[in-house]
């Protein structure tokens, strides 16, 4: 009764044939770096069906935007495609992650003293090294980046203040 309810024979399980079932497909072009200017008409075909319109296209001066108006433009205008794709939301979330990521290890780095006159092989050095330093500045900088195990220790911490100065919480 399994075969004739089954999609596949259950022999075809058993002796392994179906090994490859799920395999991915193999891509044999070379991959596209994420800081691409075309990387978004790229990505969703369906969204740019004109090739225009993302983010690095050229504008003119006075309405040129930064990253973050045009994400809140993409989302907010009137055209609901942009809202309604999952894939170019989490593609919008993960650009904004990456910027703020990048200006929160500049802002931490740029005023280290000691750091001005090395070049960037031995910071990286320093950083896989695991430099007491540097480690410190760059835990304190990804306490603003959602989803980092410093930004959850330090809501945490935030929490232990408050339940010690005010109590626990209560409904009432």
């Amino acid at each position: 009764k399994f075969e004739e309810m089954s999609f596949t024979n259950l022999d075809a399980i058993l002796e392994g044939s179906l090994d490859n079932l799920y395999e991915l497909l193999k891509v044999e072009s070379t991959p596209t770096s994420p800081n691409d200017e075309l990387i978004e008409l790229l990505s969703f075909p369906e969204l740019f069906s004109y090739g225009t319109g993302s983010l690095h296209d050229k504008r003119p001066i006075e309405s040129k935007c930064n990253p973050i108006q045009y994400s809140k433009t993409r989302l907010l205008s009137g055209d609901a495609r942009f809202r309604h794709s999952n894939q170019y939301l989490f593609y919008l979330a993960g650009v904004q992650m990456r910027r703020k990521i990048g200006q929160s290890v500049y802002g931490a780095l740029r005023n280290v003293s000691g750091l001005e006159k090395l070049s960037a092989g031995e910071l990286l050095k320093m950083i896989k090294g695991n430099d007491e330093s540097i480690t410190r500045r760059m835990s304190a900088c990804l306490r603003s980046i959602p989803g980092t195990k410093p930004y959850f220790d330090s809501a945490k911490q935030k929490l232990k203040s408050q339940t010690e100065k005010f109590g626990p919480p209560t409904f009432f």
